[in-house]
Protein backbone atom coordinates (compact mmCIF):
# COMPACT_ATOMS: atom_id res chain seq x y z
CA UNK A 1 0.00 0.00 0.00
CA UNK A 2 1.17 3.55 -0.57
CA UNK A 3 0.08 7.01 0.40
CA UNK A 4 -2.01 8.80 -2.14
CA UNK A 5 0.75 10.79 -3.82
CA UNK A 6 2.95 7.71 -4.39
CA UNK A 7 2.55 5.07 -7.11
CA UNK A 8 -0.10 2.50 -6.18
CA UNK A 9 1.07 -1.03 -5.39
CA UNK A 10 -2.13 -2.95 -4.57
CA UNK A 11 -5.91 -2.69 -4.62
CA UNK A 12 -8.12 -2.36 -1.55
CA UNK A 13 -10.21 -5.43 -0.78
CA UNK A 14 -12.18 -4.17 2.23
CA UNK A 15 -15.29 -2.14 1.29
CA UNK A 16 -15.91 0.96 3.31
CA UNK A 17 -19.31 1.71 4.86
CA UNK A 18 -21.69 4.11 3.12
CA UNK A 19 -22.26 6.06 6.34
CA UNK A 20 -21.16 6.10 9.94
CA UNK A 21 -24.19 5.34 12.06
CA UNK A 22 -24.36 6.65 15.64
CA UNK A 23 -23.85 3.49 17.68
CA UNK A 24 -24.88 5.20 20.90
CA UNK A 25 -28.21 6.23 19.38
CA UNK A 26 -28.90 2.71 18.12
CA UNK A 27 -28.06 1.22 21.49
CA UNK A 28 -30.24 3.75 23.30
CA UNK A 29 -33.17 2.91 20.99
CA UNK A 30 -32.75 -0.81 21.64
CA UNK A 31 -32.60 -0.27 25.38
CA UNK A 32 -35.68 1.95 25.30
CA UNK A 33 -37.67 -0.62 23.30
CA UNK A 34 -36.58 -3.39 25.68
CA UNK A 35 -37.54 -1.33 28.72
CA UNK A 36 -40.96 -0.54 27.22
CA UNK A 37 -41.61 -4.20 26.49
CA UNK A 38 -40.66 -5.18 30.04
CA UNK A 39 -43.02 -2.59 31.49
CA UNK A 40 -45.84 -3.83 29.28
CA UNK A 41 -45.20 -7.43 30.33
CA UNK A 42 -45.37 -6.54 34.00
CA UNK A 43 -48.49 -4.42 33.42
CA UNK A 44 -50.20 -7.32 31.65
CA UNK A 45 -49.15 -9.65 34.45
CA UNK A 46 -50.76 -7.32 37.02
CA UNK A 47 -53.96 -7.05 34.95
CA UNK A 48 -54.12 -10.83 34.61
CA UNK A 49 -53.55 -11.18 38.33
CA UNK A 50 -56.47 -8.87 39.04
CA UNK A 51 -58.60 -10.76 36.52
CA UNK A 52 -57.69 -14.02 38.24
CA UNK A 53 -58.69 -12.60 41.63
CA UNK A 54 -61.99 -11.31 40.21
CA UNK A 55 -62.67 -14.71 38.65
CA UNK A 56 -62.01 -16.53 41.91
CA UNK A 57 -64.18 -14.11 43.93
CA UNK A 58 -67.01 -14.36 41.38
CA UNK A 59 -66.81 -18.15 41.49
CA UNK A 60 -66.87 -18.24 45.29
CA UNK A 61 -69.82 -15.82 45.52
CA UNK A 62 -71.83 -17.34 42.66
CA UNK A 63 -75.48 -18.25 42.94
CA UNK A 64 -76.07 -21.97 43.34
CA UNK A 65 -77.97 -22.14 40.06
CA UNK A 66 -75.39 -20.19 38.03
CA UNK A 67 -74.01 -23.01 35.90
CA UNK A 68 -71.85 -20.66 33.79
CA UNK A 69 -69.87 -19.38 36.77
CA UNK A 70 -69.66 -22.83 38.30
CA UNK A 71 -68.33 -24.60 35.20
CA UNK A 72 -66.71 -22.03 32.95
CA UNK A 73 -65.01 -19.63 35.37
CA UNK A 74 -62.56 -22.25 36.67
CA UNK A 75 -61.38 -22.70 33.08
CA UNK A 76 -60.94 -18.96 32.65
CA UNK A 77 -59.15 -18.78 35.99
CA UNK A 78 -56.66 -21.43 34.89
CA UNK A 79 -56.21 -19.60 31.57
CA UNK A 80 -55.50 -16.32 33.41
CA UNK A 81 -52.93 -18.04 35.64
CA UNK A 82 -51.26 -19.57 32.58
CA UNK A 83 -51.36 -16.16 30.89
CA UNK A 84 -49.29 -14.64 33.68
CA UNK A 85 -46.56 -17.17 33.02
CA UNK A 86 -46.73 -16.64 29.25
CA UNK A 87 -46.53 -12.86 29.63
CA UNK A 88 -43.42 -13.10 31.80
CA UNK A 89 -41.81 -15.70 29.50
CA UNK A 90 -39.53 -13.49 27.43
CA UNK A 91 -38.99 -16.03 24.67
CA UNK A 92 -42.60 -15.74 23.58
CA UNK A 93 -43.20 -12.67 21.34
CA UNK A 94 -45.21 -10.04 23.18
CA UNK A 95 -47.44 -9.36 20.17
CA UNK A 96 -48.57 -12.99 20.12
CA UNK A 97 -49.25 -12.93 23.86
CA UNK A 98 -51.23 -9.69 23.58
CA UNK A 99 -53.43 -10.98 20.75
CA UNK A 100 -54.01 -14.31 22.52
CA UNK A 101 -55.00 -12.68 25.80
CA UNK A 102 -57.30 -10.23 24.04
CA UNK A 103 -58.97 -13.11 22.19
CA UNK A 104 -59.41 -15.04 25.44
CA UNK A 105 -60.90 -11.96 27.10
CA UNK A 106 -63.28 -11.47 24.17
CA UNK A 107 -64.50 -15.06 24.36
CA UNK A 108 -65.03 -14.79 28.10
CA UNK A 109 -66.91 -11.48 28.00
CA UNK A 110 -69.15 -12.40 25.05
CA UNK A 111 -69.84 -15.88 26.39
CA UNK A 112 -70.96 -14.42 29.71
CA UNK A 113 -73.10 -11.86 27.87
CA UNK A 114 -74.72 -14.65 25.85
CA UNK A 115 -75.42 -16.56 29.06
CA UNK A 116 -77.20 -13.57 30.57
CA UNK A 117 -79.42 -13.16 27.51
CA UNK A 118 -80.12 -16.79 26.70
CA UNK A 119 -80.28 -18.41 30.13
CA UNK A 120 -83.73 -19.41 31.42
CA UNK A 121 -85.72 -16.56 32.93
CA UNK A 122 -86.68 -13.03 31.93
CA UNK A 123 -84.03 -10.66 30.55
CA UNK A 124 -85.54 -7.81 32.55
CA UNK A 125 -84.81 -9.69 35.78
CA UNK A 126 -81.12 -9.57 34.89
CA UNK A 127 -81.18 -6.00 33.59
CA UNK A 128 -79.34 -4.58 36.61
CA UNK A 129 -76.60 -7.20 36.33
CA UNK A 130 -76.26 -6.56 32.61
CA UNK A 131 -76.17 -2.76 32.54
CA UNK A 132 -74.67 -2.19 35.95
CA UNK A 133 -72.13 -4.98 35.95
CA UNK A 134 -71.38 -6.83 32.72
CA UNK A 135 -71.49 -4.21 29.98
CA UNK A 136 -68.58 -2.40 31.60
CA UNK A 137 -66.49 -5.47 30.73
CA UNK A 138 -67.61 -5.10 27.11
CA UNK A 139 -66.49 -1.46 27.21
CA UNK A 140 -63.09 -2.40 28.64
CA UNK A 141 -62.72 -5.01 25.90
CA UNK A 142 -63.43 -2.40 23.22
CA UNK A 143 -60.78 -0.04 24.60
CA UNK A 144 -58.26 -2.87 25.02
CA UNK A 145 -58.43 -3.51 21.29
CA UNK A 146 -57.02 -0.04 20.62
CA UNK A 147 -54.30 -0.58 23.23
CA UNK A 148 -53.08 -3.88 21.78
CA UNK A 149 -53.59 -3.18 18.05
CA UNK A 150 -53.02 -0.20 15.82
CA UNK A 151 -55.85 2.16 14.98
CA UNK A 152 -57.18 0.23 11.99
CA UNK A 153 -57.10 -3.24 13.54
CA UNK A 154 -58.28 -1.85 16.86
CA UNK A 155 -61.29 -0.28 15.16
CA UNK A 156 -62.12 -3.50 13.34
CA UNK A 157 -61.82 -5.48 16.55
CA UNK A 158 -63.98 -3.06 18.54
CA UNK A 159 -66.68 -2.90 15.85
CA UNK A 160 -66.69 -6.70 15.61
CA UNK A 161 -67.16 -7.02 19.37
CA UNK A 162 -69.93 -4.41 19.31
CA UNK A 163 -71.74 -6.17 16.46
CA UNK A 164 -71.51 -9.54 18.24
CA UNK A 165 -72.72 -8.01 21.52
CA UNK A 166 -75.63 -6.37 19.68
CA UNK A 167 -76.56 -9.64 17.93
CA UNK A 168 -76.42 -11.48 21.25
CA UNK A 169 -78.75 -8.87 22.78
CA UNK A 170 -81.16 -8.95 19.83
CA UNK A 171 -81.37 -12.74 19.67
CA UNK A 172 -81.72 -13.01 23.43
CA UNK A 173 -84.39 -10.34 23.84
CA UNK A 174 -86.32 -10.80 20.58
CA UNK A 175 -88.66 -13.43 21.92
CA UNK A 176 -89.64 -11.29 24.89
CA UNK A 177 -90.06 -8.23 22.65
CA UNK A 178 -92.30 -10.20 20.32
CA UNK A 179 -94.60 -11.48 23.08
CA UNK A 180 -94.56 -8.13 24.92
CA UNK A 181 -92.98 -9.38 28.15
CA UNK A 182 -89.98 -7.01 27.88
CA UNK A 183 -90.98 -3.52 28.92
CA UNK A 184 -90.36 -0.52 26.70
CA UNK A 185 -88.34 1.08 29.48
CA UNK A 186 -86.00 -1.93 29.68
CA UNK A 187 -85.67 -2.04 25.90
CA UNK A 188 -84.75 1.65 25.75
CA UNK A 189 -82.29 1.14 28.58
CA UNK A 190 -80.52 -1.64 26.67
CA UNK A 191 -80.59 0.45 23.50
CA UNK A 192 -78.91 3.36 25.26
CA UNK A 193 -76.19 1.03 26.51
CA UNK A 194 -75.38 -0.12 22.98
CA UNK A 195 -75.47 3.44 21.66
CA UNK A 196 -73.05 4.41 24.44
CA UNK A 197 -70.71 1.58 23.43
CA UNK A 198 -70.83 2.74 19.80
CA UNK A 199 -70.02 6.28 20.93
CA UNK A 200 -67.15 4.89 23.04
CA UNK A 201 -65.68 3.22 19.94
CA UNK A 202 -65.92 6.46 17.97
CA UNK A 203 -64.31 8.45 20.79
CA UNK A 204 -61.44 6.02 21.34
CA UNK A 205 -60.89 5.76 17.58
CA UNK A 206 -60.64 9.54 17.40
CA UNK A 207 -58.07 9.56 20.19
CA UNK A 208 -56.18 6.78 18.36
CA UNK A 209 -56.06 8.95 15.24
CA UNK A 210 -54.75 11.88 17.28
CA UNK A 211 -52.20 9.61 18.94
CA UNK A 212 -50.90 8.37 15.59
CA UNK A 213 -50.73 11.91 14.23
CA UNK A 214 -48.82 13.01 17.33
CA UNK A 215 -46.44 10.07 17.02
CA UNK A 216 -45.84 10.89 13.34
CA UNK A 217 -45.22 14.52 14.27
CA UNK A 218 -42.70 13.48 16.92
CA UNK A 219 -41.01 11.08 14.50
CA UNK A 220 -40.90 13.76 11.81
CA UNK A 221 -39.46 16.25 14.28
CA UNK A 222 -36.80 13.75 15.31
CA UNK A 223 -35.91 13.08 11.67
CA UNK A 224 -35.68 16.79 10.93
CA UNK A 225 -33.58 17.32 14.05
CA UNK A 226 -31.30 14.46 12.99
CA UNK A 227 -31.00 15.87 9.48
CA UNK A 228 -30.24 19.32 10.87
CA UNK A 229 -27.43 17.92 13.02
CA UNK A 230 -26.02 15.18 10.79
CA UNK A 231 -23.61 15.31 7.88
CA UNK A 232 -25.19 13.55 4.90
CA UNK A 233 -21.93 12.16 3.47
CA UNK A 234 -20.39 10.60 6.56
CA UNK A 235 -23.35 10.17 8.89
CA UNK A 236 -21.40 11.98 11.60
CA UNK A 237 -22.59 14.99 13.56
CA UNK A 238 -22.23 18.21 11.62
CA UNK A 239 -20.47 21.44 12.56
CA UNK A 240 -23.58 22.93 14.21
CA UNK A 241 -24.02 19.98 16.53
CA UNK A 242 -20.32 19.89 17.41
CA UNK A 243 -20.34 23.60 18.27
CA UNK A 244 -23.41 23.15 20.47
CA UNK A 245 -21.74 20.26 22.29
CA UNK A 246 -18.55 22.23 22.73
CA UNK A 247 -20.43 25.19 24.18
CA UNK A 248 -22.31 22.90 26.56
CA UNK A 249 -19.10 21.26 27.75
CA UNK A 250 -17.37 24.63 28.11
CA UNK A 251 -20.12 25.75 30.47
CA UNK A 252 -19.76 22.58 32.54
CA UNK A 253 -15.99 22.93 32.54
CA UNK A 254 -16.20 26.50 33.83
CA UNK A 255 -18.57 25.42 36.58
CA UNK A 256 -16.98 22.15 37.70
CA UNK A 257 -13.40 22.45 36.41
CA UNK A 258 -13.67 19.28 34.35
CA UNK A 259 -11.26 18.69 31.42
CA UNK A 260 -12.45 18.93 27.82
CA UNK A 261 -10.27 18.30 24.78
CA UNK A 262 -10.68 18.41 21.01
CA UNK A 263 -8.97 16.55 18.18
CA UNK A 264 -9.05 18.05 14.69
CA UNK A 265 -8.05 15.85 11.73
CA UNK A 266 -7.49 16.84 8.11
CA UNK A 267 -7.09 14.19 5.41
CA UNK A 268 -3.76 14.53 3.63
CA UNK A 269 -3.80 15.15 -0.13
CA UNK A 270 -7.60 15.10 -0.29
CA UNK A 271 -7.66 17.28 -3.42
CA UNK A 272 -5.35 14.79 -5.08
CA UNK A 273 -7.82 11.99 -4.25
CA UNK A 274 -10.67 13.89 -5.90
CA UNK A 275 -8.57 14.82 -8.93
CA UNK A 276 -7.07 11.37 -9.43
CA UNK A 277 -9.95 9.05 -8.53
CA UNK A 278 -13.03 11.26 -8.71
CA UNK A 279 -15.42 12.76 -6.19
CA UNK A 280 -17.03 9.39 -5.43
CA UNK A 281 -13.65 8.15 -4.22
CA UNK A 282 -13.28 11.36 -2.22
CA UNK A 283 -16.58 10.67 -0.47
CA UNK A 284 -15.46 7.10 0.16
CA UNK A 285 -12.24 8.40 1.70
CA UNK A 286 -14.21 10.71 4.00
CA UNK A 287 -16.48 7.86 5.08
CA UNK A 288 -13.53 5.58 5.72
CA UNK A 289 -11.76 8.21 7.82
CA UNK A 290 -15.01 8.95 9.64
CA UNK A 291 -15.44 5.27 10.50
CA UNK A 292 -11.86 5.09 11.74
CA UNK A 293 -12.28 8.17 13.93
CA UNK A 294 -15.62 6.97 15.30
CA UNK A 295 -14.21 3.55 16.13
CA UNK A 296 -11.39 5.13 18.13
CA UNK A 297 -13.70 7.48 20.06
CA UNK A 298 -15.77 6.65 23.13
CA UNK A 299 -19.55 6.72 23.36
CA UNK A 300 -19.33 9.97 25.32
CA UNK A 301 -17.32 11.65 22.56
CA UNK A 302 -18.85 13.57 19.67
CA UNK A 303 -17.28 12.87 16.28
CA UNK A 304 -18.26 15.46 13.67
CA UNK A 305 -17.47 16.50 10.14
CA UNK A 306 -16.04 19.93 10.71
CA UNK A 307 -15.91 21.01 7.08
CA UNK A 308 -14.44 19.79 3.82
CA UNK A 309 -12.03 16.98 4.66
CA UNK A 310 -11.75 17.94 8.36
CA UNK A 311 -13.17 15.81 11.18
CA UNK A 312 -13.45 16.91 14.80
CA UNK A 313 -13.65 14.87 18.00
CA UNK A 314 -15.06 16.59 21.09
CA UNK A 315 -13.89 14.59 24.11
CA UNK A 316 -15.36 15.40 27.55
CA UNK A 317 -13.54 14.36 30.73
CA UNK A 318 -10.35 14.06 28.69
CA UNK A 319 -6.97 15.63 29.37
CA UNK A 320 -4.52 16.76 26.70
CA UNK A 321 -2.41 13.60 27.13
CA UNK A 322 -5.46 11.35 26.85
CA UNK A 323 -6.70 13.22 23.78
CA UNK A 324 -3.25 12.93 22.18
CA UNK A 325 -3.37 9.16 22.72
CA UNK A 326 -6.84 9.08 21.14
CA UNK A 327 -5.52 11.10 18.20
CA UNK A 328 -2.59 8.73 17.73
CA UNK A 329 -4.96 5.75 17.66
CA UNK A 330 -7.09 7.56 15.09
CA UNK A 331 -4.03 8.40 12.97
CA UNK A 332 -3.00 4.74 12.94
CA UNK A 333 -6.57 3.64 12.13
CA UNK A 334 -6.79 6.06 9.21
CA UNK A 335 -3.53 4.62 7.82
CA UNK A 336 -5.34 1.26 7.58
CA UNK A 337 -8.09 2.73 5.37
CA UNK A 338 -7.66 2.33 1.63
CA UNK A 339 -9.41 3.94 -1.33
CA UNK A 340 -8.91 2.29 -4.68
CA UNK A 341 -5.12 1.75 -4.82
CA UNK A 342 -3.92 4.08 -2.10
CA UNK A 343 -3.63 4.28 1.67
CA UNK A 344 -5.06 7.29 3.46
CA UNK A 345 -3.31 9.40 6.05
CA UNK A 346 -4.32 12.31 8.21
CA UNK A 347 -2.74 15.19 10.10
CA UNK A 348 -4.14 15.82 13.58
CA UNK A 349 -4.04 18.67 16.06
CA UNK A 350 -4.97 18.30 19.73
CA UNK A 351 -5.87 20.93 22.34
CA UNK A 352 -7.38 21.00 25.83
CA UNK A 353 -9.76 23.73 26.95
CA UNK A 354 -7.93 26.14 29.23
CA UNK A 355 -9.63 27.67 32.31
CA UNK A 356 -11.76 30.61 31.21
CA UNK A 357 -11.07 29.98 27.54
CA UNK A 358 -13.83 30.37 24.97
CA UNK A 359 -14.77 27.91 22.27
CA UNK A 360 -13.43 30.12 19.47
CA UNK A 361 -10.02 30.40 21.13
CA UNK A 362 -9.86 26.64 21.68
CA UNK A 363 -10.68 26.00 18.02
CA UNK A 364 -8.02 28.47 16.86
CA UNK A 365 -5.41 26.66 18.93
CA UNK A 366 -6.33 23.19 17.69
CA UNK A 367 -6.45 24.48 14.12
CA UNK A 368 -2.97 25.95 14.49
CA UNK A 369 -1.65 22.59 15.75
CA UNK A 370 -3.31 20.78 12.86
CA UNK A 371 -1.48 22.99 10.37
CA UNK A 372 1.72 22.54 12.33
CA UNK A 373 1.31 18.79 11.71
CA UNK A 374 0.85 19.58 8.02
CA UNK A 375 4.01 21.68 7.92
CA UNK A 376 6.02 19.01 9.75
CA UNK A 377 5.35 16.43 7.05
CA UNK A 378 1.73 15.29 7.52
CA UNK A 379 0.53 11.92 8.93
CA UNK A 380 1.32 12.97 12.48
CA UNK A 381 -0.22 14.31 15.72
CA UNK A 382 0.72 17.68 17.19
CA UNK A 383 -0.52 18.49 20.70
CA UNK A 384 1.82 21.31 21.75
CA UNK A 385 2.92 24.64 20.45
Amino acid sequence: MSVIDEPPTSRATTPQPSAVEPAAARQAAREQAHELEQRKRWLYAVVLGLALMATVVSWLLREPDDAFLGRVYPVFGLAAAAGIGLVLWRRLPLRLVEASLLGLGGVMVLARLAWHYHAPGAVEDRLLVLTGGHYWAVGVLLVAGFVVFDRHRGTRFAVSVWVLATLIALTGAWGEVADGTLSTEALLHLGRVHVFLAALIALVAMFAVLREQLQRSWARAEVLQELAETDATTGLANRRRALAELERLRTLSDRYARPVSVVLMDLDHFKHINDRYGHAAGDEALRGAARAMADCAREADTVARWGGEELLVVAPETTLAQAAALAERARAAIRRVTVDDATLSGSLGVAELAPGEGVDALLRRVDARLYAAKRQGRDRVVSAG
